[in-house]
């Protein structure tokens, strides 16, 4: 709970600095690093359960970086004689 409520503040105290003009766009309500910011904020706060379920289930990290570094066997064997 803890960490989720850090990297929730975390991400607010970056969408005002977004709002008060503190990165590459001028200050504003519209400013998108603001709203990206606020966005991340939610989306911590939010998902943060479904989140840890899926960081916490055994093996989905092998998967998906044998899926991305071509370790994953999807060649076919084929059964039979060659050539007659």
């Amino acid at each position: 709970m803890a960490a989720r409520a850090i990297l929730t503040l975390v991400a607010l105290f970056f969408a005002i600095g977004g709002f008060l003009g503190a990165g590459p766009t001028p200050a504003g309500w519209t400013n998108p690093f603001g709203l990206l910011f606020v966005g991340v904020a939610v989306f911590i706060w939010i998902g943060w359960a479904p989140l840890m379920e899926g960081i916490k289930r055994p093996g989905i990290w092998d998967e998906i970086t044998k899926g991305w570094l071509g370790l994953r066997s999807n060649r076919r064997q084929s059964s039979g004689s060659g050539s007659s």
